[in-house]
């Protein structure tokens, strides 16, 4: 009877009839499946061995899906373990990232965390959260591989700083994960503590930071007690301190007025600091970024640490010249004299630009973004603008935080300037937005511009895919035109207003559903799905000459 369901009936009705059977049996092996029966019977006395029969199945797609799933209910299943350290050996570790049993067996748990840090290594900005998503998944699923990940990824920077420098990144952004998604601040913060070297109890530096990570401020106590230790004759290691959240905060303390950083949520309250506190929180900042520590010959053990103070002490001189450099409240003028100011003296320093995007934010957006009321010109590039994308041109590592100025701008809602205007002002945006991609960072812009195609006037999706048709060209990216072609799919009529618009359409969706591999990047090709929405726009475009 199934066979003739399968392979009569089905084929009748346009029925895939094996995937149906595949199905039914899978929804009823999640719903039925005994993990205390499976292992009685195929893991007798606790065995470790796989039975025979399962080594045939991991090869297998369909059934290795379902083995994740089981594995995902019944965690404790002896035989679903086995499974998992069984699909892990035969070289299918890229898909078992999010498994909770691959932290079962240590060697299925390394050798999945191990290929996916390989792609870190080809990892760009615009390229980076993608790869992270896959760490975050074998590396924050509980305590234990949290822990063991950082100590990982902390002895691997202690063995080669420069080349594995990266790896600072994604402990930062791991931490920042698990506050977000896990709320246990008590056991985060001591284990961040054990992790930099510092004892839990009893040590200035130690709690200093973990009072700013738990509450998620700067205080002039906290700030007061590390300046005092940084500053002994003895002073801790400076890695204690290069945390980009802890970076941000002395960021947003010293360049926010008090008004906007209450605003958003953090202790930035540049404009209440005295004076001598201020000059502290500079004088942090700057050795924190600027410092590289060495090991003092009169230390066995390498815990005291002189520091090269010439650097952090120039540092802090740009840093106190930046800060009565940026006004609060800029007219046309301070912009244009501050903006010429940056670029000749000070955009070259990372931690330097850093501090005038978080400015420059906060002049596009204070008063109910009030700038571009009062100084935005349909002809002209607004300035703030054309020195985020020069930060963005010199520094890569900052493009994710340009990106973030743009898009606050973009959603922003100011009625002030009337439909027209506003409709100017985001598609002036788009164009910087594109300029990024220009730079390399494609993948979140096309991914952001897609998120909110069904939130923002058409016209504007339209003027974005106009003037990426423009500028595309070979070889191209899978990853870029397929996000690209969902983009386009229910815009394609309106974009072509024009025969050279329509050339321009055409030609790429001809090289899409060709699919040559001389039109790609080295030993890639486009999946079956993206050439079937190419083949649909195709199909959807009006001939060449009725324009």
């Amino acid at each position: 009877m199934c066979n003739l369901l399968i392979e009569e009936w089905c084929p009748i009705l346009g029925i895939d009839g094996a995937q149906v059977a595949l199905d039914t049996v899978k929804t009823l092996m999640l719903e039925r499946f005994d993990p205390d029966l499976v292992d009685a019977k195929f893991m007798p006395e606790g065995s470790t061995t796989a039975p025979d029969w399962l080594h045939t199945m991991i090869h297998d797609a369909f059934w290795r899906s379902v083995i994740y799933e089981l594995s995902e209910k019944h965690p404790r299943c002896l035989l679903l373990n086995c499974a998992i350290q069984t699909i892990s050996e035969a070289g299918y570790q890229a898909e078992i990232t999010s498994a909770t049993t691959a932290s079962t067996y240590f060697n299925v748990y390394r050798n999945v965390l191990l290929e996916t840090l390989k792609k870190l290594n080809a990892a760009d900005e615009a390229s980076f959260y993608e790869v992270f998503a896959d760490i975050e998944k074998i590396c924050a699923q509980n305590e234990h591989m949290y822990l063991f990940s950082q100590a990982l990824f902390k002895e691997l920077l202690a063995t080669d700083p420069v080349a594995n420098y990266p790896l600072r990144r994604v402990m930062d952004e791991l931490e920042k994960s698990v506050a977000r998604n896990h709320n246990k601040p008590e056991i985060l913060t001591s284990m961040n503590v054990l992790l930099a070297g510092l004892p839990v109890y009893g040590n200035e530096v130690s709690t200093a930071v973990a009072s700013i990570k738990r509450n998620r401020l700067l205080s002039p106590g906290d700030a007061v007690a590390l300046y005092n230790a940084y500053q002994s004759a003895t002073p801790p290691s400076v890695e204690h301190l290069r945390d980009i959240e802890i970076i941000d905060f002395f960021l947003y303390a010293v360049f926010l007025p008090k008004d906007e950083g209450t605003r958003v949520g953090l202790s930035a309250s540049a404009g209440g600091l005295r004076p001598e506190i201020r000059e502290k929180y500079l004088w942090l900042l700057a050795h924190i970024v600027s410092s590289t520590p060495s090991k003092s010959t009169e230390s066995l053990n390498g815990q005291a640490l002189l520091h090269p103070e010439l650097d952090t002490n120039r540092t802090f001189q740009y840093l106190q010249e930046l800060t009565q450099l940026l006004p609060s409240k800029p007219t046309a003028d301070d912009l244009a004299r501050v903006t010429g100011t940056v670029l000749e003296k000070y955009i070259d320093i990372p931690i330097l630009s850093a501090a005038v995007i978080v400015w420059l934010r906060y002049v596009l957006r204070d008063d109910h973004y009030h700038y571009y009321e009062t100084y935005f010109r349909v002809t002209e590039v607004p300035l703030p603008h054309l020195l985020l994308e020069e930060i963005a041109h010199r520094h890569q590592g900052l493009q994710h935080r340009v990106f973030v100025a743009f898009k606050e701008s973009y959603e922003a809602s100011i009625q002030t300037l009337g439909a027209e205007l506003m409709t100017a002002l985001q598609k002036s945006i788009l164009d910087r937005m594109i300029y990024l991609m220009q730079l390399g960072f494609a993948i979140p812009v096309l991914k952001y511009v897609k998120q909110r195609q069904d939130k923002v006037d058409e016209s504007l999706t339209v003027h974005f895919a106009r003037k990426i048709l423009e500028m595309v060209t070979t070889p191209y990216s899978p990853t870029v035109v397929a996000i690209f072609l969902e983009i386009l799919k229910p815009i394609a009529k309106t974009v072509i207003d024009s025969s050279e618009h329509h050339m321009l359409l055409t030609g790429f969706i001809d090289d899409i559903i060709d699919n040559d591999s001389a039109m790609f990047a080295a030993g890639e090709t486009m999946d079956a799905q993206a050439i079937e929405i190419a083949r649909a726009i195709e199909s959807a475009l009006p001939a060449s000459g009725a324009f």
